[in-house]
């Protein structure tokens, strides 16, 4: 498990407390599977049942509350391993984590008891996007490895400055050896209790994620 390559990102959420699982087939977060149970036998049979019904681009996402009623999730792509695979990691990792988990112990378990080796190096991008309704607004790449500098906070397309029903967060993602991400929180609450880009935020969490 490599911490050390993801330490400005830590800081930047400080602490974290297990919340739950989404599931999503073909990066289809609007129609996910959420997993709320705190028992392990509920969330299991839940997975399993939607999981009988879908086919084998799915990703799955941890969720983490905190502090100042926010959220994040780390991610992973399991789309290069076949459906029988999927479902054995996707079990594994309901089975052993726990609600008293955090981010950094959620994140060593998936890498303990699976092949999956989280946080190799710095990301491959940054992007821009708004949780659970990333295709539906349209997510923007702000930084890529080869890139100079990241995108200017003035440059982030007008549409992910709007309002908008739910938070507006940067993914940092890795592409190998699976696809996997963590996202930041980047907006803050309107007059009318909905999410809005907030540039300071922005700017503080690409400096965290690059760091």
């Amino acid at each position: 498990m490599n911490f050390e390559s993801i330490k400005g990102i830590q800081g930047y959420l400080g602490t974290t407390s297990f919340h739950g699982w989404q599931l999503a087939e073909k990066g289809d977060w609007k129609n996910r599977l959420e997993i709320f149970e705190t028992s392990s036998e509920h969330q299991l049979a839940a997975a399993h049942g939607w999981l009988k019904k879908t086919g084998n681009v799915i990703a799955i996402e941890g969720l983490f509350d905190l502090p100042k009623n926010e959220m994040t999730f780390l991610g992973v792509n399991l789309k290069k391993e076949s459906k029988d695979i999927q479902t054995a990691l996707i079990e594994k990792f309901i089975e052993t984590v726990l609600p008293s988990d955090n981010f950094e112990t959620t994140a060593a378990k998936l890498s303990q008891f699976t092949p999956i080796q989280l946080y190799l190096g710095k990301p491959s991008f940054l992007e821009v996007g708004v949780m659970n309704l990333w295709h539906d607004v349209g997510s923007q790449v702000v930084f890529k490895q080869n890139a100079a500098e990241p995108m200017p906070p003035e440059e982030v397309p007008s549409r992910l400055q709007e309002e908008h029903p739910n938070p507006v967060m940067l993914e940092v993602a890795w592409d190998e050896p699976y696809q996997h991400w963590i996202a930041l929180p980047i907006s803050s609450r309107t007059s009318s209790g909905k999410y809005k880009f907030n540039k300071a935020r922005y700017e503080a969490a690409v400096r965290a994620a690059l760091l």
